[in-house]
């Protein structure tokens, strides 16, 4: 997953949070990193959700210096007031070519909706998102394998507390996409409260 949207990560997904020294992604899914551990993931997993909208992380890691120090690092980089308003510029100048709505989580930190499909200025396509961040800190979001095929679906948010922040979800420029196409993957939640992260099942 590449980021480069007005220069906002030149990375891997693995390395965007792993810009504190540490590699979360992986680790998420490791038996012993989740609440439960991994009878209690692997448990999770087989269940498959009544709806569409994910109410529970299907993975949940505790806040740790490592998690700590990954926070502050994405606030120093992605929360200046610089870069605040050229992500919010690039999303707003995203041209909505088609509707779909579709609530992707929704829980008592966070909703996380699709308010359409559309088209950004390298040409990729994708979807517009809606994050309401109903806690006092902000909350780093974004996909992980998540893809069509080889086609992978790009997606970083830094919501603002008590706020509904806008995103776009994308995939590499020229990438054609099937409205009606399901696409599967998983969000991670990055919460500024006690530094834990949160993983959800999602389909767009």
């Amino acid at each position: 997953m590449k980021f480069n949207k007005l220069g906002l990560v030149a990375a891997s997904a693995s390395a965007v949070l792993a810009l504190a020294g540490c590699n979360l992604i992986p680790n998420l899914a490791d038996p012993g990193t989740t609440t439960g551990g991994g009878q209690q993931q692997q448990q999770q997993q087989q269940t498959a959700p009544d709806a569409n909208t994910a109410t529970k992380p299907s993975d949940t890691r505790a806040g740790d210096s490592d998690s700590q120090q990954l926070y502050q690092t994405l606030m120093d980089k992605h929360n200046t007031s610089e870069q605040i308003t050229n992500v919010q510029k690039y999303v707003d100048d995203v041209k909505k070519t088609g509707d779909k709505t579709e609530v992707l989580i929704d829980t008592d930190k966070i909703t996380v909706t699709v308010t359409g499909i559309g088209v950004d200025f390298e040409n990729s396509n994708g979807y517009l998102v809606e994050v309401v961040n109903k806690t006092d800190t902000n909350i780093f979001l974004q996909t992980t394998d998540t893809a069509v095929g080889k086609d992978e679906l790009n997606l970083f948010v830094n919501a603002a507390p008590n706020a509904t922040t806008k995103g776009f979800a994308y995939f590499e420029a020229g990438v054609k996409m099937d409205p009606s196409a399901t696409v599967r993957g998983t969000i991670l939640a990055l919460y500024g409260s006690d530094y834990s992260m949160d993983s959800f099942s999602v389909m767009f």
